[in-house]
């Protein structure tokens, strides 16, 4: 079971009140899943969704907003993700060049963005909720996303990406808007985006992998009045969950000039009204 189904689970878990849609490319999973937990009431919807499609996507949140009385949207949870694949052509007896395979890549960095902007553009719509927020995005990394892995770097691209851009967003997103946003940053999790004998043998090398409870206890801390945005969370073997802390400016020139391109930047997220 992969973090959309554990997510779900806990998510229908928390109470009455929640609904959840469940966007997937794989709908009949989603829709077995749905239906396992509408047993006794109607609370999670499946939408078949191509994350690394825009209009797939869109498609699918307007269809979750149409099923919505209040079109209120608390939270957003980027999740998909697909592992390393062939990108670069490795023939060296061959002619010519052939184009890369950006394919995985496009899921796990596009799709990212995709949902990102989808629930922004809600969020901003919306009044403040009971805790102060206009929405929470909750998304799904790894650490790829600031250890090195040499093995997987398509994937240690997208992730970098994916905290980087939520380390240097989420902080001005929360000061201008009343959203918040963070990136929960696991080491391997037993799911279907591996092999059963991957895990165990990390396993068996004594590498403790993360329990879900604990991806989905970082989820909890992150829900309701929680006002922390912008951070990075790890979740390592035999630790847990605890903020990754980025990088320091290495003196007082660089942190004046960061700052100094906040300034220059900031018209390109002000309001525009038509």
């Amino acid at each position: 079971m992969g973090h959309r189904e554990r997510l779900t689970h806990y998510l229908y878990l928390l109470g009455n009140s929640m609904k959840v849609f469940i966007a997937d490319i794989d709908i009949e999973g989603a829709k077995r899943l749905a239906q396992e937990l509408n047993k006794h009431g109607e609370k999670v919807w499946p939408l078949e969704v191509n994350v690394a499609d825009w209009d797939s996507q869109r498609k699918g949140f307007e269809a979750a907003l149409d099923r919505l009385d209040s079109k209120h949207v608390d939270y957003v949870c980027p999740i998909a993700g697909v592992g390393e694949g062939r990108t670069f052509p490795n023939r060296p007896n061959s002619v010519g060049f052939q184009e890369p395979d950006l394919t995985k890549f496009e899921v796990n960095m596009n799709g990212f963005l995709y949902t990102v902007s989808l629930a922004l553009q809600q969020f901003r719509r919306q009044e403040p909720n009971k805790h102060g927020f206009r929405g929470k995005v909750i998304a799904a990394g790894s650490v790829a996303g600031f250890y090195n892995h040499p093995g997987i770097p398509m994937c240690a691209a997208a992730k970098h990406a994916a905290v980087g851009f939520v380390r240097s967003f989420g902080k001005l997103l929360l000061d201008e808007d009343k959203i918040t946003m963070n990136i929960i940053c696991p080491n391997k999790i037993r799911t279907n985006i591996n092999t059963t004998g991957a895990f165990d043998k990390v396993e068996a090398a004594g590498v403790q992998l993360i329990p879900m409870s604990e991806y989905l206890a970082a989820v909890k801390n992150l829900l309701g009045s929680n006002d922390v945005s912008g951070a990075c969370f790890e979740i390592a073997p035999r630790i847990g969950y605890f903020i990754r802390q980025p990088t320091e400016f290495i003196n007082s020139d660089s942190r004046i000039s960061g700052e100094m391109t906040l300034e220059l930047a900031l018209p390109l997220h002000r309001p525009i009204y038509d």
